[in-house]
């Protein structure tokens, strides 16, 4: 008995597999994302970080770093701005 329900649970969730692939396909590549790495410690930062790491080989140095350094784009964001025109109240 325990058999059969393992053979219906595979069989489940192998529909499931096919049925969300064909649903979600992976290999999309048609254009590359418009994003690149930056650096979050510039290098003479870097430089401190190991040497207080050589330094301190019995602690755990760990580098603070602000969340200025997101992922970059590789081209500027460009939105639509509506101008509202104001006209002097006529009296």
């Amino acid at each position: 008995m325990t058999l059969i329900y393992a053979v219906l649970l595979l069989a489940i969730l192998a529909i499931a597999y096919v049925l969300m692939k064909k649903r979600f396909p992976l290999d999309q590549k048609d254009e590359p994302l418009p994003y690149y790495a930056k650096a979050i410690l510039s290098q003479s930062e870097q430089v401190l970080y190991h040497r207080l790491v050589a330094a301190l080989p019995e602690h755990i140095v760990l580098a603070q770093v602000q969340l200025s350094p997101r992922p970059g784009r590789k081209e500027k964001l460009r939105f639509q701005c509506v101008e509202q025109s104001r006209q002097p109240n006529e009296v």
